[in-house]
């Protein structure tokens, strides 16, 4: 049987609080056992990229440990912006886009998350594009017609965007969406991203996770993989985490078939 790697990024947000407890931090993660059927990313706020990038060039290249940014701005210049040149420069090899924080807040449009996906692409930066719902009665309607207006015409590569599926109603708390329910959604989704072109794209679940549903949460077949927040930022938690999926097998086959 053939597997794939399950990919794992951790988003610190706005944490830790200082440049020092940021470096105990990630070198928790570096301190890792990372086995090679997991892509483990880290996504620390945006003002420690480079303090990883500069202090840690050997753990980064031999630790199995890659970077993210929390964010990423479709312009080339301009102030008080995140550029793709700049993340990738200090070493960000993903961008999150479209999380429900910040869409709640700043109510981006998707004109713009199309340019932020095609800015990041063209200086070889990965999107995880985070799809929700505001009303579960309307879910899929929503999460449809959402997809269609960011993968629309977008002519990005399939393999440069993963898609994560995060239920708005479970992001900071300690309880997941149940499992027969991911199911349901993320075969929805890659339905939708078929019907879009992009059978390739990867899907994660974020919301709720922690080191006692994550065996359960990985059964999803479907799944390539979880955005992963409060837990990013407990030494025990991400430890548990990353050692009880070292070994878990995901076939790579089942990925873009639903139930």
């Amino acid at each position: 049987m053939s597997h794939k790697k399950l990919i794992l990024g951790f988003n610190w947000k706005s944490n830790p609080v200082s440049p020092a407890q940021s470096r105990l931090l990630f070198e928790k993660y570096l301190e890792q056992d990372v086995a090679n059927n997991l892509e483990v990313i880290v996504f620390p706020p945006s003002l420690y990229l480079s303090d990883f990038y500069l202090n840690y060039p050997f753990e980064l290249k031999f630790k199995k440990i890659k970077l993210g940014t929390q964010k990423i701005a479709s312009v080339d210049s301009g102030t008080g912006f995140l550029t793709a040149e700049l993340a990738h420069s200090v070493g960000a090899q993903y961008t999150i886009i479209n999380h429900s924080e910040t869409k709640n807040i700043y109510k981006i449009s998707f004109p713009e998350i199309q340019k932020q996906i095609q800015k990041a692409s063209s200086v070889g930066i990965k999107s995880i594009v985070c799809i929700s719902y505001s009303k579960i009665e309307n879910s899929h309607t929503q999460i449809s017609e959402d997809l269609k207006d960011i993968f629309g015409n977008l002519g990005v590569d399939p393999l440069d965007i993963i898609v994560a599926f995060e239920p708005s109603n479970f992001i900071g708390t300690d309880n997941a969406m149940s499992v027969e329910n991911i199911h349901h959604f993320v075969d929805f989704i890659r339905v939708c991203l078929n019907d879009l072109g992009y059978n390739s794209t990867k899907i994660l679940y974020g919301g709720g996770i922690n080191s006692k549903n994550i065996e359960e949460l990985a059964q999803v077949h479907s799944l390539s993989g979880f955005l992963i927040g409060h837990s990013s930022l407990e030494s025990d938690e991400l430890t548990k985490i990353i050692a009880k999926l070292s070994h878990f097998p995901v076939d790579a086959e089942v990925e873009n078939h639903p139930h």
